[in-house]
């Protein structure tokens, strides 16, 4: 269509059927290329070398253009500097200058060619006519400054893009960052949340696990807590590992110097764990496809309570912020083992409390019962006097005064023990009644 313009309307003498052939073989490629493109899969390798494929076609068709309209001296010839600017956004500014490099190398050969009769040059339209001290400087000096405009394009374009592409980076990184920093707040949140609302540790040390290995973007997390006798680990929550590695056996602190570093206050880093001798379970690690570890300490205000550690399945050196957000993760941990324990030791001291007061009340019974059964006994002694009868009448009631202020305290005891689903059970009625009378 614009051949068509150039020639019927404006009077530029161009060969019409050249240039007809030469768009409709751009339109039908271009057709070609959006449809491969829908296809093909947006992988950075792939669009770099749909990208090349692409300006190749388009600059051989470029070179038949130039050719057509009336060789190297045709200011066509500069169409090329659009392409090595689009090539700057695109590609990297070494691929850039291979671009700059190629469009040189492309028009010195059809230069050449038509220089030596391989390809017949048409006139230059009059239209397309250069000035006299321009149309004086043979094909090769075209050439020359050519491929000068073209170099220097190249680095202008790539100077602004590269400047361009810091500026893009680091906002880029800085959204990365932000998104990060997001999702460690809500799953802090969501973990302080658990903390608060359950003492069921288990369930609160599974959860940080999962969030662990989450946020660190790694295979599995594994937290390990001490045993009373504090030289044992054991299982106290795990992430993304099989049932037979969590299993394997029981972690001895003082065969695992990873633990043992980790419990001395450190931050532990492990590239390769198969072959790192401070890991105990390394045959096992290989089979369930470990690779790096970074193990940190479980610390509560009563000391280290374990460890916590996260695998990644290819090696990979863990960064300082991912060693930040997994100490908060751990102390999150420590808060909540913390938490259970001390409200398993209340309900310890509550019940050793009700037991306490049971047997002092009982006790506190045994000789006021003895004392009733004498007041009540005496009668049968012998006859009693106006005055021994007001008497005994008097303890009786100091008795019977003691005794309701002992069961109001198993009343008030017994409400304040916690409620206990105990299940119930058949008895023999002829047994409870001779315990009961022995």
């Amino acid at each position: 269509l614009g051949a068509w313009a150039a020639i019927f309307l404006v009077g530029v003498q161009l060969p019409l059927w050249p240039m007809v052939v030469i768009g409709l073989t751009v339109l039908c490629y271009n057709v070609f290329f959006e449809f491969y493109r829908r296809r093909i899969a947006a992988e950075p390798e792939t669009l770099k070398r749909f990208i090349f494929v692409q300006i190749g076609v388009d600059w051989l068709a470029l070179v038949f253009l130039v050719h057509y309209s009336g060789g190297i001296r045709s200011p066509v010839s500069l169409v090329f500097a659009f392409h090595l600017i689009i090539g700057a956004i695109l590609l990297s500014p070494r691929a850039c200058y291979v671009l700059a490099a190629a469009a040189s190398l492309l028009l010195g050969t059809g230069t050449l060619f038509e220089s030596q009769g391989l390809l017949p040059l048409p006139p230059v339209p009059a239209s397309l006519a250069l000035p006299p001290v321009l149309a004086s400087l043979t094909g090769f000096h075209y050439w020359i400054i050519l491929s000068g405009f073209f170099l220097v394009t190249t680095f202008l374009a790539t100077s602004i893009t590269a400047r361009l592409r810091e500026k893009e980076e680091a906002l880029y990184s800085s959204e990365r960052a932000l998104d990060s920093a997001y999702q460690e707040m809500q799953a802090l949140y969501q973990i302080g949340q658990v903390v608060n609302s359950t003492l069921d540790t288990k369930e609160v040390l599974e959860l940080i696990a999962e969030h662990a290995a989450r946020l660190l973007d790694q295979k599995a997390c594994f937290i390990r807590i001490f045993d009373e006798s504090g030289t044992r680990l054991y299982i106290g929550g795990a992430y993304g590992l099989s049932e037979e590695y969590v299993n394997k056996g029981p972690v001895e602190v003082s065969k695992s110097l990873i633990d043992l570093e980790a419990v001395a206050g450190g931050v532990v880093q492990v590239l390769e764990v198969t072959e790192d001798p401070r890991f105990q379970y390394r045959e096992e690690a290989r089979r369930e496809g470990l690779r790096s570890v970074l193990c940190v300490p479980v610390s509560g205000k009563s000391g280290v309570l374990g460890v916590i550690r996260v695998y990644s399945a290819q090696p990979h050196e863990f960064s300082e912020q991912e060693q930040h957000l997994l100490l908060n993760l751990a102390n999150l941990g420590a808060v909540a083992i913390e938490n259970s324990r001390a409200y398993a030791e209340l309900q310890s001291l509550n019940r050793e409390r009700t037991w306490f007061a049971r047997m002092t009340h009982h006790q506190l019974r045994a000789p006021l019962a003895a004392i009733q059964g004498v007041l009540d006994a005496l009668p049968y002694a012998g006859p009693l006097n106006e005055k021994q009868e007001d008497l005994i009448s008097r303890s009786r009631r100091r008795i019977t005064d003691a005794f309701d202020m002992i069961r109001d305290l198993l009343d008030l005891a017994a409400a304040q023990r916690p409620l206990e689903d105990e299940a119930k059970e058949h008895v023999l009625l002829k047994d409870a009644l001779l315990r009961a009378v022995e």
